[in-house]
């Protein structure tokens, strides 16, 4: 009696359940292909980082290189500044010396006594 009630109702509740497993399986395939194409979006964007990080650490290999070239420059102009005061104080020493020797007015005889003075 059971079977005679449920028959009606059998094929209408059998088709509402293939077609509702039709549309979670649809369902499931659509999410499936978002997926796909998030992680190939995610795999474009890492590719695209990793470029850009590639080309980040060239850029500071670079900039490396002009630093250390322009702190060589740098030490190379201290350097020549220092040399440059060393003759600037020799020379200031030697108009000293220059002038502290007396002159009598003989041209060859005050040129012997400055050149024996700058050979001391």
């Amino acid at each position: 009696m059971l079977n005679a009630l449920l028959k009606p109702f059998a094929l209408p509740i059998i088709a509402a359940l293939l077609a509702t497993n039709g549309l979670l399986g649809f369902g499931y395939w659509q999410r499936g292909k978002t997926l796909e194409a998030k992680a190939q979006e995610l795999a474009s964007v890492k590719q695209s980082l990793i470029t850009c990080n590639a080309d980040i650490d060239r850029q500071n290999e670079a900039i490396a290189r002009l630093k250390k070239a322009g702190d060589m420059q740098v030490a190379k102009a201290q350097q020549a500044a220092r040399t440059a005061a060393q003759i600037k104080a020799q020379g200031q020493t030697a108009i000293v010396r220059a002038q502290a020797v007396q002159l009598t007015g003989q041209c060859v005889q005050d040129m012997e006594t400055l050149a024996k003075e700058f050979t001391q």
